[in-house]
């Protein structure tokens, strides 16, 4: 068979084709429905140098900072971060099970570390992330250098205003699920409508050998 004739097969059955998939939708509809949804909630902090008195040593220690900011990042999913927040709020999860939970960002060329926590509750979410932020805060001051004669951290950490608590759920992607869904619908009514058209072509064939074996020879 030819690509025109698949087509014209598929053409025939369309409505089952169509039937196939819209059902093929429905079921993965049904499924996000199954799974419980899950919210993310993120808030932030900015890193600014202390005890700068001109351009050069802005310039020093801006590029010193920056360096550091990698390792500031990671360091929003340590234990050292994440006991106090467990602490604090009475999870009951260990310290692996929230990092998995977490996500740390330090957009380029910037200050800023962003911290996003995913929950089943949105309000949950949110707290989990200002908690975090604020522990985050905490252990990067207390780990930073400090200043040789004062003993005073060389950077100050300030939080960031807390975003509102999340509307929509992250996960599951409902749209998504659907989508599959009906792909897969649909490719069952076109293997449907091929099988049936395989299927009409033997039996034709087979009559055909039958008939040509109850014709008598002359």
């Amino acid at each position: 068979m030819k690509l025109n004739d698949y087509v014209a097969v598929v053409l025939r059955r369309w409505v089952a084709v169509l039937m196939l998939a819209v059902l093929g939708g429905l079921a993965g509809w049904g499924i996000a429905q199954l799974i419980p949804s899950t919210y993310r909630a993120t808030s932030g902090i900015y890193i600014m140098l202390t005890g700068v008195e001109n351009a050069s040593e802005l310039a020093q220690g801006s590029t010193f900072t920056r360096n550091l900011m990698p390792t500031y990042t990671e360091l929003a999913r340590t234990p050292e971060v994440l006991n106090p927040v467990i602490r604090d709020l009475g999870l009951e999860v260990t310290p692996n099970q929230l990092a998995e939970r977490v996500t740390a960002e330090n957009p380029l060329n910037t200050m800023v570390i962003n911290v996003s926590v995913t929950d089943r509750s949105s309000s949950r979410s949110a707290t989990i992330a200002d908690a975090l932020t604020a522990s985050l805060a905490t252990a990067i001051e207390r780990f930073s250098p400090a200043d040789s004669e004062s003993n005073a951290a060389l950077v100050r950490v300030r939080l960031l205003a807390a975003g509102p608590d999340p509307q929509f759920p992250v996960a599951p992607n409902t749209r998504n699920y659907i989508a599959v869904g009906a792909l897969g619908g649909l490719v069952a009514g076109v293997l449907y409508a091929l099988g049936r058209s395989a299927a009409g072509r033997d039996r034709e064939t087979v009559r055909s050998s039958r008939r040509a074996a109850a014709v008598p020879a002359s």
